[in-house]
C-alpha cells in the first residue's frame, strides 16, 4: 500500500512540474487512477438494478398493465404464486445470462480507460 502511495504522490510531483494544474490535472490523473474503481462500481450497480426485486413488489406488485415488473419479480410470481416453477427456473436462467452479458460488456468498455501502475 505504501508503494502505491508513494508512486501516485511521485505521479502528482511530476504533473506539477511538467505545469498540469486543476482541471487538466484531474482529467488527466486523477480520473485514469480512479478508473478501477468506477469500473467495479458501475458493474455492481448495473447488476444490482438487473436483479432489483423487492421495491417493485412492494410499492406496485408488478404495476398496472405490469408496467414495473422485473425478471426477478416474473421469476417470484411465476415460481411461488402461479405453480409454474419450469417457466420461473427458465426467466431465472435468463435472467443470468442477460446479467452476465451485461456486466461482460460493462467491464470490457471500462477496462480500457484503466491505467496500470
Amino acid at each position: 500500500m505504501r508503494c502505491l502511495l508513494e508512486s501516485a504522490h511521485t505521479i502528482f510531483d511530476a504533473a506539477s512540474v511538467d505545469g498540469a494544474s486543476g482541471f487538466k490535472r484531474f482529467r488527466s490523473i486523477d480520473w485514469r487512477l480512479l478508473a478501477p474503481a468506477l469500473t467495479v462500481n458501475v458493474a455492481l450497480s448495473a447488476i444490482g438494478s438487473l436483479k432489483v426485486y423487492e421495491l417493485p413488489l412492494v410499492m406496485t406488485n408488478g404495476g398496472p398493465f405490469n408496467a414495473t415488473e422485473s425478471l426477478s419479480l416474473v421469476v417470484y410470481q411465476d415460481s411461488f404464486e402461479n405453480y409454474q416453477f419450469g417457466y420461473g427456473a427458465a426467466v431465472a436462467v435468463l435472467l443470468l445470462v442477460v446479467t452476465m452479458l451485461v456486466s461482460l460488456v460493462l467491464v470490457k468498455l471500462l477496462r480500457r480507460r484503466e491505467v496500470a501502475f
